[in-house]
């Protein structure tokens, strides 16, 4: 179930992003915590992009997410089911 919010990331530098390793399911989960366990349409490209998120790379791990039943959508609210975030 991919949301266009984070298919339609607009990246700048997204070459040298594309470099460096690719992040990880776990490193989003992280991020969004941080973000006070959900992210919204309008947080996505400010919060993902400074941290080697693109939407190639974005989408599968939200899919596996949410398969996982460690993230929920709603709308265009991406919220993560974690231990710090119940």
């Amino acid at each position: 179930m991919r949301s266009a919010l984070f298919l339609a990331l607009a990246l700048t530098g997204s070459a040298a992003l594309a470099e460096e390793a690719a992040p990880t399911a776990d490193d989003l989960v992280a991020l969004i915590e941080e973000n006070g366990c959900s992210m919204e349409e309008a947080d996505a490209e400010a919060l993902l992009s400074p941290h080697g998120f693109t939407p190639e790379n974005v989408a599968p791990l939200v899919d596996a997410l949410i398969a996982d039943g460690r993230a929920s959508l709603d709308g265009a609210v991406l919220t993560v089911k974690t231990e710090a975030c119940p």
